[in-house]
């Protein structure tokens, strides 16, 4: 209901016509490629405009978008491109319009074609060939044109029609190109593909690697050292002479066993798609040099006399390029056919050669050289024997060399008969005396031989022993008597002797004349018996002689007596023994007994000593019969004083008691009394003498208080009264103590009158 300009909401009656416009747009396509690009936008299905009362209404079309290429304002218009379209249809009747708008989004849709697929016919692609290249889309959009490249810039030539998928590309050289080919549409180019396509040719000639000098026997290695062989290549290999090959390919290996010396060659034909090639590579096939041989006359057998150096030569071997010759000198790998060694210092050895080249050595040959020493025969020594001895003496040839010898040899210059000798040391009897010197000697090897030294071959004389001498021994003296072995011979002997016929110990004496001492215990006959000297050679001694051991006298019971006063002593011994016709005593101052055999001296007085040799006749072993000093006894003794004190009060006398029971005097003895000081039996400071045991006081010489003593003394009277106190049997009596003590007294001086 429409309300009129005027506003009138009043009833009306009126004819109504609804406007109710309805914008459709029918269906549509994408926006594509070529004819596509272009689509029909059709409105036509939208609502009209309808009649009332006679009254028609109209309808228009307004289109609005990007790609309009028709008029807008038809029902049905055309765009080219997408985006938003919008329709808007409009009724209108007497001035009223009523409009209703659609709108569709129109799309894109562009679609290349996609990369191909590229074919290649099966043939090789060789050069001076050609191939057939065919593209294919077998999905996607479709394909109107295809557009082909090839990088090496061969011609192409396309060989079906439209889109041009099949080409044929003849190939002018080798190498690797890349084929391209890039598929259009209408919509335009899509990506593009490529395959790699090697051009290859037939193989170049094949070059082979191997060893051109080789052994019989071996197995190498031939290779094919060129690698392009193209595709699938194929190898044949072949070889002259027999000769097996184990493997295939481009290396294989090749057996030469049994294949005789001589030229051959390894063939190899190399094949591939494009064609194939041969080569064949020489070979010399060798083999190990032909066994040396030694020339003949080599020198094996050799005397230490020849040249140190000497030469062995072969003859020249087929096939050996070197030598190697193994000596005591060392190895020497060389070309020389002969080779020096050098003996010095050696006594022989072994020399061997081989011959040699690059397919090895042949067997040593061999040759034992010996170097034999010229023989020696060498006398040294001097050997004897004694005179009249049947048994013969050696004398030693010592030979070196090879036996039996033959030695020559001359005996004070006359050539004795040859020696024929077996082993060494050969021991050369005979006992005939010289100069043995040797002359030649001569062994089986021929070598020269050395002959030194000289034997000598000496007789002795045998030796003699004449004994002299002879004397008298006293017993016990240890004297001996010298008697004399005049001796001839060679120094030192040994000498058998006996006394009274018994065997004494033999003598060694190194020089003529020789003394030998008989002691008193070998004394007797004495006489010689074998004499042997330094030669070995015996004889027997000769001569006698006699040697007595004499009685020495003795002496015995020898006894000292002294005198009545023990101022003198004699001396009387026993003599027995020796020769009691001559007994002697010296000094002789005394008288023998009625026998002549007990001596008593003259008076010696006491304290002397004595001295008195006995002998006799003889004068075998005098004997001494001393004494240095004879101290005769004494007898003189003294009695004894008594031992208690004697105190007396004024100037005495006093008298001490003495016991002469004990006392004995010698005839010269003096019996005297002494007042001293001395408490023992010494004298010490005597104050007086007295023939009696009585003493006083003597106020000049003593002391009130002081203890004395009176001892009896006795020894020898010098003169009446007076004794020889330095007479050694001097006696004192230990003296009875004595004090003298002052008598007190009292002085009465003055007068006084009562």
């Amino acid at each position: 209901m429409c309300e009129s300009y005027q506003g009138c909401d009043s009833t009306i009656n009126l004819n109504l016509l609804i406007l109710d416009p309805q914008a459709v747009v029918g269906p549509y396509n994408d926006i594509g490629c070529g004819a596509d690009s272009i689509i029909t936008l059709d409105g036509s299905g939208s609502s009209q405009a309808g009649e009332v009362a006679g009254y028609a209404g109209t309808t228009s079309y307004s289109w609005t978008g990007p790609g309009i290429i028709t008029p807008a304002d038809s029902a049905i218009i055309q765009v080219n491109a997408p985006g938003q379209y919008c329709l808007t249809v409009t009724h209108e009747r007497q001035g009223v319009t009523c409009s209703d708008t659609e709108c569709v989004d129109v799309i894109e849709n562009i679609q290349f074609p996609n990369a191909p697929d590229i074919a290649i016919d099966a043939s090789t692609p060789c050069a001076g060939g050609g191939n057939t290249f065919t593209a294919d889309n077998p999905t996607g959009p479709g394909v109107t044109q295809y557009t082909w490249t090839n990088s090496n810039g061969d011609p192409i030539t396309v060989t079906s029609g439209a889109p041009g998928d099949t080409i044929q590309i003849d190939w002018s050289g080798t190498g690797t190109t890349q084929v391209c080919v890039t598929p259009e549409n209408d919509c335009g180019v899509g990506p593009t593909s490529c395959i790699d396509v090697t051009i290859s040719e037939a193989p170049a000639t094949p070059q082979i690697a191997g060893v051109d000098s080789l052994c019989s026997g071996t197995t190498h290695t031939f290779s094919v050292t060129n690698p392009d062989a193209g595709p699938n290549p194929t190898y044949s290999w072949s070889a002259t002479g027999g000769a097996s090959i184990t493997g295939s390919g481009p290396s294989v290996d090749v057996d030469f066993t049994g294949v005789a010396v001589g030229d051959y060659q390894v063939c190899v034909t190399m094949a591939n798609d494009c064609g194939d090639a041969s080569n064949c590579f020489d070979v010399n096939v060798n083999d190990v040099p032909e066994p040396p041989a030694f020339q003949p006359n080599q020198p094996t057998d050799l005397c230490d006399s020849d040249p140190s150096l000497q030469t062995y030569c072969i003859d020249p071997v087929l096939r050996a390029d070197t030598y190697t010759w193994t000596t005591p000198n060392g190895t020497f790998t060389v070309t020389n056919t002969c080779w020096d060694v050098d003996w010095t210092g050696l006594t022989g050895g072994t020399v061997c050669v081989t011959a040699d080249n690059e397919c090895g050595s042949t067997a040593p040959i061999c040759l034992d050289v010996v170097i034999d020493d010229g023989p020696t025969a060498a006398l040294d020594g001097t050997v004897d024997f004694c005179s009249g001895d049947p048994n013969p003496v050696s004398l030693t040839i010592t030979l070196t060399g090879q036996a039996p010898w033959t030695v020559d040899y001359t005996i004070d210059g006359t050539p004795q008969t040859p020696l024929v000798i077996n082993s060494s040391p050969f021991d050369l009897q005979t006992n005939t005396p010289g100069a043995y010197v040797l002359t030649n000697v001569s062994d089986p090897t021929g070598c020269p031989g050395t002959v030194s030294g000289q034997g000598t071959v000496v007789e002795n004389a045998l030796p003699t022993a004449q004994l002299s001498g002879g004397g008298d021994i006293c017993q016990g003296s240890g004297d001996v008597v010298p008697l004399t072995i005049d001796l001839t011979g060679a120094a030192p002997w040994t000498v058998e002797w006996l006394v009274d016929g018994t065997p004494q110990a033999p003598l060694n004496v190194n020089a003529s004349p020789f003394t030998l001492n008989i002691p008193e215990a070998q004394a007797g006959q004495i006489t010689l018996g074998t004499v042997t000297d330094a030669n070995g050679c015996q004889n027997s001694g000769a001569g006698t002689a006699q040697v007595i051991v004499n009685d020495a006298p003795q002496v015995s019971n020898v006894q000292v007596s002294c005198n009545a006063t023990a101022t003198a002593y004699r001396v009387t011994f026993t003599i027995s023994g020796g020769d009691p016709a001559s007994y002697s005593v010296t000094p002789f101052s005394g008288s023998f007994d009625v026998s002549g055999t007990v001596f008593t001296s003259d008076s010696i007085p006491q304290g002397l000593g004595y001295s008195f040799v006995v002998s006799d006749a003889n004068d075998c072993n005098p004997v001494t019969v001393s004494d240095p000093q004879v101290d005769c006894p004494c007898n003189t003794l003294v009695g004894d004083m008594g031992s208690a004190l004697i105190e007396e009060c004024g100037e005495g006398p006093v008298t001490a008691p003495y016991d002469d029971a004990s006392q004995f005097l010698d005839p010269d003895d003096e019996l005297l009394f002494a007042l001293h000081e001395g408490a023992g039996n010494t004298l010490v400071n005597v104050l007086a003498w007295n023939d009696a045991p009585t003493f006083s006081f003597d106020p000049a010489t003593m002391q009130y208080g002081t203890t004395y003593y009176i001892s009896a003394v006795v020894g020898n009277q010098v003169v009446p009264g007076v004794i020889d106190l330095n007479d050694r049997c001097l006696q004192v009596a230990v003296g009875t103590p004595v004090v003298f003590y002052e008598i007190p007294g009292a002085v009465l001086d003055g007068s006084q009158a009562i």
